[in-house]
């Protein structure tokens, strides 16, 4: 079987109290609570993978669940990458399921770990709805920075992305009645779901590539509307904005 990617260790994502995980102790709970059910409603795949990993990060288990060496108590954060690393090397049909744990309570991916298909998204489990996986809190923390960022931009793109992701992100509020770069208006009542968000995307494409009506709009507000949607639905753990409201620096 071939191994499974390598996922990249995200530095930045370690806590400076040097906390092991990167998680309020809420959504770990929720995520392994909905992990747990799921299990109760299929047996034959229980213990998952998830439970396993979930259980020896809180120090609920013996050894770790794919090297299998023996802790007492809750391992380290180096203890959790290296086993994530062994995760993902391994063929054993549960080391995906150990991977994909191991990398969301660590903060590397922001995929929610509970197995099977949910269309609705999981999002409620992490203070988000839905397929959305960012608190409004979080949505107003990045709006609030965006807003910011042209005072210090250097180029008129940045201008732009910090406008679209302002845009982006009043819409998901419920602060804008249309969505950022089709503004279209959802037929459903209350706020825009993940669904809205994803079927903005072609509009928004449009935009990044100054195709057709996209021309409306600048290609840099295209991107901030974009890289706002990937991470509004957990695709990517960088806010489409750093810590001066300008577009984090892989992204230039």
């Amino acid at each position: 079987m071939t191994p499974r990617r390598r996922r990249p260790t995200l530095v930045t994502m370690t806590d400076p109290n040097g906390a092991a995980i990167s998680r309020p102790p809420e959504h770990v709970s929720a995520v392994l609570d909905a992990i747990r059910a799921w299990e109760m409603r299929y047996p034959e795949y229980a213990p998952t993978g998830q439970v396993e990993a979930f259980l020896w990060v809180l120090g609920s288990g013996s050894q770790s669940p794919i090297t299998r060496r023996p802790t007492a108590g809750p391992p380290t954060r180096a203890q959790i990458q290296n086993e994530l690393e062994a995760a993902e090397e391994a063929s054993s049909p549960s080391a995906g399921d150990v991977a994909d744990a191991l990398a969301w309570l660590l903060g590397i991916e922001d995929s929610i770990p509970v197995p099977g298909t949910h269309p609705g998204g999981l999002g409620h489990l992490v203070g988000g709805r839905g397929r959305i996986v960012r608190t409004s809190q979080q949505v107003v923390s990045v709006r609030d920075l965006a807003r910011r960022g042209p005072r210090v931009a250097s180029i008129e793109w940045e201008t732009d992305w910090c406008t679209g992701v302002v845009a982006c992100c009043e819409w998901v509020l419920g602060r804008r009645q249309g969505a950022p770069v089709s503004e279209r208006l959802h037929a459903h009542p209350g706020l825009p779901t993940g669904d809205d968000l994803v079927g903005e995307l072609a509009p928004v494409e449009d935009v990044r590539h100054q195709l057709g009506p996209g021309r409306r709009h600048a290609r840099g507000y295209g991107d901030g509307v974009y890289q706002t949607i990937q991470w509004l639905l957990g695709r990517t753990t960088v806010a489409p904005v750093d810590e001066r409201g300008l577009p984090p620096a892989d992204r230039m």
